[in-house]
């Protein structure tokens, strides 16, 4: 018997083949790193880090983000302002944060949620699933 999540192996394989460039929106700078770190084992090629909303929003402006790690509260604002274009540019992110799923608007709710302090395990897994989860809505968009 196949498992169940056989047919997403595909997906994930092309997902961190195509993954050039990714941002990590996180005012912790142990945490920054731990999670450019993290992303760079998975295929991340350019990892960038914005520790502020004005960093993030600088870095959308100009460098072609394809996957977002995203802590909800920053010392300038929350991040869903980020998260909201994101979702409308159908670019994968998820959130990395030490506050509940509840605190998250109801748009980005299908998000990743990772909850701080994380595991390695988890954060990887996380960026999978967002990766996989653009790659299948671009496929059903084509169809």
């Amino acid at each position: 018997m196949r498992p169940f999540f056989a047919p997403h192996f595909s997906l994930i394989g092309i997902a961190l083949n195509s993954l050039r460039k990714a941002i990590v929106v996180e005012d912790e700078p142990l945490i920054a790193a731990d999670l450019v770190r993290i992303v760079t084992d998975l295929g991340g090629e350019d990892v960038i880090i914005a520790s502020s909303l004005a960093d993030a929003r600088d870095a959308f402006e100009h460098d072609g983000i394809e996957l977002a790690l995203l802590d909800m509260k920053l010392p300038d604002g929350d991040v869903f302002e980020i998260a909201d274009r994101l979702l409308d540019e159908d670019i994968p992110y998820l959130f990395v944060t030490a506050h509940s799923r509840t605190m998250v608007p109801v748009r980005h709710r299908a998000a990743p949620l990772v909850n701080k302090p994380f595991d390695e395990s988890r954060i990887r897994i996380a960026v999978l699933e967002a990766l996989a989860g653009a790659l299948r809505r671009t496929k059903s968009k084509k169809h």
